[in-house]
């Protein structure tokens, strides 16, 4: 990897340093300048860029001071002057001049194994690079490096400063991030993610200075974690202190981002968990796995369906009835479905027929909706079997008798303020702890990995087999397609919509399914 000098410019082959300061910085203290400029006193390129990798380190070092004064309100305590001598000096100490050059640290950037740094003055964040593919020599010839390079650090130690922000202060502003970028606005999400967080901010100590931390730390939670793997663990299991495989996984995962996003604050100058992974053998009870033909037959010749009187303590509500049906044909995911206003329930003109395409209008417009992304909202065409079996009367039915084309869908449910409005019948169709859900009464194969989400694997997989292209099923199930970030329900016309929603053919008998002999 090639090594790069930046912040740098020549006169007459001399090399100059050029900083620019925040403007923040500026703006408090216009007596610095917009720059920091100075001569190297050098016209060698790896001498030049040794000694603006010492000066940027200390630039960054200045910022962090400065804002400090700034946080605290003592402004009075940052002086102009003493910042830039303190700058010159970095660059070129008395006690070094007295040195022969050849003391200086010889760096060949030729050679196989490079280090390249690259650094952004206006944040103060650095990029440490080394080409060495071992992820642990990579680490110790980045410390190596800072080491012999004067920037205050030695091999081992982490890049530690004596004080500086704890863990449990980066995991509080890891979570602000997640909430501000919209990644934690949905409740449950950012309970689960808050929570999850605690008990990793625990594993890595919480009072810990963060940046006293190093990759041999983040080796230690993965291994903590994966003592803790019951592969026999089931879903909805009593907490005895053991995890599945999967969220052993996203702990760690969690973990991680936790890494990257002190390096990306600048509060540590390595990423020490770059390409670290928690891997887990992943057995037959851990993964949710999709709905085959027989399951679903199955399931639609259940009590529900076939109006079978079964011993039960929770009342039927009219979710328990079409929420299943509604994510067999749409890929839904619960809380989308149940969460439907009357008003959700929409048409349009077709461009390409004398008709109209009634469609699920999955928004987050009311207080109580949310979508898990961008993508998650759409329009989803109401499948051709659902309108056979009755569901745009039903439909007209609750039009009639609610006041308002406000209130949801499905009466009777209870919204909860975690979990939204798909809780009560989640727990009905996938059962609790102590208590059998509607898939429990079916006898299904590897029930263990199967819950009212395989819909949504279902659905997928068999658009997939139908040959349907992978940004065709993101449009229409609300994925996030892996190649992009755009969203793919833009752009797709209802009409197109409609075909591949369509597409989505289980040859299964349906002519028992009937909404009246349900009530």
């Amino acid at each position: 990897m090639a090594a790069r000098i930046q912040h740098s410019y020549r006169r007459n082959g001399m090399y100059y340093i050029r900083l620019k300061w925040p403007s923040r910085v500026f703006q408090v203290l216009p007596e610095l300048g917009h720059e920091f400029n100075n001569s190297l006193k050098t016209h060698d390129q790896d001498r030049a860029r040794l000694l603006i990798y010492r000066c940027a380190y200390q630039f960054r070092q200045l910022i962090n001071f400065i804002d400090t004064c700034l946080d605290l309100d003592k402004i009075e305590d940052i002086k102009p002057d003493f910042i830039i001598e303190t700058l010159k000096s970095t660059i070129f100490s008395k006690k070094e001049t007295k040195q022969d050059m050849s003391d200086t640290p010889d760096f060949d950037f030729d050679l196989e194994n490079k280090i390249y740094i690259e650094v952004d003055p206006s944040t103060g964040t650095q990029r440490i690079h080394s080409d060495l593919e071992d992820s642990d020599a990579n680490q110790l010839e980045i410390l190596q490096f800072m080491g012999k390079a004067g920037m205050g650090f030695s091999a081992g130690d982490g890049l530690a400063e004596s004080n500086g922000p704890t863990v449990e202060d980066i995991a509080k502003r890891f979570i602000q991030e997640k909430i501000a970028s919209g990644n934690w606005t949905h409740p449950k999400t950012r309970s689960q993610g808050t929570t999850r967080l605690k008990f990793v901010v625990e594993l890595l100590g919480a009072k810990t200075v963060f940046a006293k931390l190093g990759r041999k730390d983040i080796i230690s939670v993965r291994e903590k974690l994966r003592a803790m793997i019951d592969p026999q663990r089931e879903r909805r299991s009593k907490r005895d202190g053991t995890l599945s495989a999967d969220t052993a996984r996203s702990y760690f995962q969690l973990c991680t981002a936790l890494v990257k996003f002190a390096y990306d604050e600048d509060i540590i100058q390595i990423n020490f968990a770059a390409d670290l992974s928690l891997n887990v053998s992943r057995g037959a009870t851990d993964s949710y796995r999709p709905f085959e033909p027989e399951d679903l037959r199955k399931l639609l010749n259940g009590s529900v369906y076939r109006s079978i009187e079964l011993p039960r303590q929770r009342t039927l509500v009219d979710s328990y009835f079409w929420a299943p049906l509604l994510a067999m044909y749409t890929g839904g995911r619960i809380n989308e479905l149940c969460q439907l206003h009357i008003r959700d329930i929409k048409c349009e003109q077709s461009q390409q027929a004398d008709d109209v395409i009634w469609y699920f209008n999955i928004t987050d417009d009311e207080l109580d909706q949310s979508t898990k992304n961008e993508t998650s909202k759409r329009k989803v065409p109401i499948h051709k079997q659902l309108i056979e079996i009755g569901f745009l009367d039903y439909v007209e039915m609750r039009r009639q008798a609610a006041t308002s084309d406000t209130e949801t869908l499905f009466p009777a449910m209870k919204y909860c303020k975690t979990n939204g409005w798909g809780r009560e019948t989640g727990r009905w169709f996938n059962g609790e702890t102590a208590s059998p859900g509607y898939l429990d009464s079916l006898g299904l194969a590897n029930r263990k990995n199967k819950t009212f989400h395989s819909f949504r694997h279902t659905a997928a997989r068999t658009l997939r087999n139908k040959g349907v292209e992978e940004s065709d099923i993101a449009a229409a199930i609300g994925h996030e397609h892996k190649t992009t970030t755009r969203r793919y329900g833009a752009g797709y016309t209802l009409d197109r919509l409609q075909q591949i929603v369509n597409a989505l053919d289980y040859n299964l008998d349906l002519s028992h399914i009937s909404f009246e002999e349900f009530e």
